[in-house]
């Protein structure tokens, strides 16, 4: 039996990474947002113009309260939780959250959710009520 996620988390998780998207990125800067479909998984980009992530930090920014700040050093806001829900809720429905450096600078967060996407068009019904 395929996977099946939950609307409000899958809802959650995306909302979490376009509102850092859009609080990293500049004004009048492009957020992306991507959708790959395979067989047994959807994957879900979200990509920002900001300042990006060094690489050595990038595992360390879904840890609780660790928040990377523009110096090149870690500030420990308390509301740095985010991306820590974020890793633990598609952890949870067995998939991955990776960040990457995008192609002109700034970050893409990649989920990767093991479900088709036929089960995620709920997501979206599910909105409208």
């Amino acid at each position: 039996a395929m996977a099946e996620v939950d609307p409000h988390l899958l809802r959650r998780v995306l909302d979490n990474l376009v509102s850092n998207a859009l609080n990293h990125s500049p004004a009048g800067g492009t957020i992306l947002l991507g959708l790959r479909v395979a067989d047994d998984s959807t994957e879900i980009d979200v990509g920002d113009e900001g300042p990006g992530i060094p690489e050595e930090h990038r595992q360390r920014i879904f840890e609780k309260y660790v928040q990377f700040a523009h110096r090149n050093e870690f500030s420990t806001a308390n509301h740095g939780l985010g991306l820590t829900f974020c890793k633990l809720a598609v952890e949870a429905h067995g998939g991955s959250i990776v960040v990457e450096g995008g192609p002109r600078g700034g970050s893409i967060f990649r989920t990767r959710w093991p479900v088709a996407v036929g089960d995620l068009v709920g997501v979206g019904a599910d909105r409208a009520r």
